[in-house]
């Protein structure tokens, strides 16, 4: 009970104040320690193991400071565990900022400024911007709101109802980890290696690259979250009415199943 109040708080303070700038965040705080592991123990021999060593330490790090934290503030009263889990719990999601830049990206579309659409685009995707087409930048949105709205929504939701903070943090731990050394590159070649020990390091759901490598704390919420969008696209009352509307909701059945069932296969 007390989860889904911090939850609940969590998600008003996020409506409220979004993702500022100002506020010291601990996701820097695990990129930090990141990037120090990385450059001590990523070189000379034996990289497969210390870049295990390095996920083992930076997870257990984080889920003992926010467990600790946790535990010390229902010690001292449910009004302040509650509170501090909210706090921690807001520092995992992106809901307001997600939709911010969603709409950054959407209003200089309508308005025909492809050059300011592709350039608030190139804000939230990693890849080149400079082509695309209209088609180009309103597909490159979907894609990377969907991909993020499991990331940064669904999936420390998810965890949060299941194990509180710790494990809403534990997650975007596994995340950071993820996206700083979950490289196939002659840099983390071995250090963020995909197979049993350095997978731990990965954890990816079937939305990325990394989906055929194997399962874990990813694999849960992008499978609940696609049942939650798609359900919310009802099929139009008429065929010819599809594009009307803006799509069909057995299209996106359609469509989630043959993902599900693409990456079952890639296992």
């Amino acid at each position: 009970m007390t989860h889904l109040l911090a939850m609940t708080l969590a998600l008003l303070l996020d409506a409220l104040l979004g993702d500022p700038r100002w506020l010291p965040h601990p996701v820097r705080g695990m990129g930090t320690l990141i990037a120090w592991l990385d450059r001590r123990w990523n070189q000379g021999t034996k990289r497969r193991a210390k870049g295990a060593a390095a996920v083992a330490v930076v997870l257990a790090a984080v889920y003992g400071v926010s467990a600790l934290v946790v535990y010390v503030g229902y010690a001292l009263s449910v009004y302040v565990g509650v509170a501090i889990e909210a706090a921690l719990i807001f520092t995992t999601i992106a809901t307001k900022s997600l939709a911010e830049a969603a709409e950054d990206v959407r209003r200089p579309l309508e308005a025909g400024d492809l050059p300011e659409a592709r350039r608030a685009l190139s804000m939230i995707v990693g890849r080149d911007t400079e082509r695309l087409d209209e088609a180009g930048i309103t597909r490159a949105c979907v894609e990377t709101v969907a991909e993020n709205t499991s990331d940064g929504i669904t999936a420390p939701l998810f965890y949060a109802a299941l194990g509180g903070a710790p494990l809403a943090m534990l997650y975007r731990a596994v995340n950071t980890c993820d996206s700083m050394l979950g490289y196939k590159n002659e840099t983390y070649r071995e250090f963020g290696w995909r197979r049993p020990a350095g997978r731990c390091a990965q954890l990816h759901s079937g939305a990325d690259d990394g989906a055929r490598d194997g399962v874990g704390l990813r694999r849960p919420p992008p499978s609940f979250g696609a049942v939650d969008l798609v359900s919310r696209c009802p099929p139009p009352p008429k065929p010819e009415q599809r594009l009307a509307r803006g799509g069909d909701g057995w299209i996106a059945w359609g469509a989630a199943g043959r993902d599900e069932y693409i990456w079952r296969r890639r296992l």
